[in-house]
């Protein structure tokens, strides 16, 4: 009796193992933009754990990295208006904030919605990278996949 125990034991301490290991995994994206007429790709890590979903209008796409503690991470290449997600952003700055901007210039805009979860947009030329409805500790790993984006 002693034995199945301990062999029961094991086996949750294994499974605890690999679902902490999962649970800190990181996978690199990819994004592809056009840049004065040319393909450029640019990727970054993003936490695991996310379900894709893409939105696609006549000209614009916005994909969405929706993780289950219902945080976005997003990119999208609408250059006029930034994420279409990003309600917080809208109700703050108006729809067509990032028009306002010359189109080679950075703007990198943040806050917090009603509930203290946490949301961002950066835009880098037409390279458009944002978060919402995130947590503290995902606002921090959204942060770094921001800054540490990097052009293949």
């Amino acid at each position: 009796m002693a034995c199945n125990f301990f062999k029961m034991k094991k086996k949750i301490l294994i499974l605890f193992v690999l679902l902490f290991i999962s649970c800190g995994s990181i996978d690199t994206v990819k994004f592809t933009v056009y840049e004065a007429g040319k393909k450029n790709i640019y990727s970054t890590k993003l936490p695991s754990g996310y379900i894709i979903t893409k939105h696609n209008g006549e000209i614009f796409e916005e994909i969405h990295y929706n993780y289950s503690d219902g945080s976005i991470f997003y990119y999208t290449n609408d250059y006029q208006s930034g994420g279409n997600v990003n309600k917080e952003k809208i109700k703050k700055f108006g729809e067509k904030i990032l028009i306002k901007t010359a189109v080679n210039d950075t703007l990198d805009i943040n806050g917090i919605n009603e509930f203290g979860r946490e949301w961002r947009e950066k835009k880098r030329s037409n390279l458009i990278l944002g978060y919402i409805n995130a947590s503290t500790e995902m606002a921090n790993k959204f942060d770094k996949a921001i800054e540490n984006i990097s052009k293949k």
